[in-house]
C-alpha cells in the first residue's frame, strides 16, 4: 500500500497490473504493487512469452526492448506521445485512440472474469 496527500486529504491504495490473453479471454498474470511503482517495471513479469501483440497505455511507452526480450514475437502496440512543443500529431492521436479502444475490450473481458 502507498499513501499520498492531496491537500488535506490522505489517499491510500495499491495497483494491480494484469496480464490478459484476449484469445483465451482470461488473465494469466496479476501483480500487485504500491501505487508509486511505475508500470514499466512490471512489464517482464506480465508477459508470458507467447504474445503476438502487446497492448499497453502510455505507461509502457519506450519499452520495445523489454517487450521483445520477454516475448520475442510480440508486436509493440503501446500508445505513444502525440503532444510536442511545437505541434500536436493528429494522426498519432487517432492511432492511440484506436489502440485504446482495442485495449479497453480486453480490460472489460479481464474485469468480467
Amino acid at each position: 500500500m502507498h499513501q499520498a496527500r492531496k491537500g488535506q486529504q490522505w489517499h491510500f491504495g495499491a495497483m494491480a497490473h494484469i496480464g490478459a490473453d484476449n484469445k483465451v479471454e482470461g488473465v494469466h498474470s496479476v501483480i500487485t504493487t504500491a501505487t508509486g511503482a511505475a508500470d514499466k517495471h512490471m512489464l517482464p513479469d506480465l508477459l508470458d512469452g507467447k504474445e503476438e501483440k502487446m497492448w499497453g497505455d502510455s505507461g509502457y511507452q519506450g519499452q520495445s526492448e523489454a517487450i521483445h526480450e520477454a516475448a520475442p514475437d510480440a508486436q509493440d502496440t503501446t500508445n505513444h506521445r502525440t503532444k510536442f512543443k511545437n505541434y500536436l500529431d493528429e494522426e498519432g492521436k487517432s492511432e492511440n485512440r484506436t489502440k485504446s479502444k482495442v485495449r479497453a475490450k480486453a480490460d472489460l473481458v479481464s474485469a468480467q472474469r
